[in-house]
């Protein structure tokens, strides 16, 4: 299970173009409004 969340992680990053660090430096609230949007479109069309 983690490692499947691991690699989906990985997948959605190299969508996005971005490294972790790049959420640090964004805001918690519009991170974690980023976040669960796009773990709902992992879940939904993955």
């Amino acid at each position: 299970m983690k490692t499947k969340l691991k690699k989906k992680n990985e997948i959605f990053k190299k969508i996005l173009g971005i490294k972790s660090l790049k959420f640090r430096e964004c805001g918690i609230y519009y991170c974690n409004l980023q976040f669960s949007i796009f773990i709902n479109y992992l879940i939904t069309y993955t």
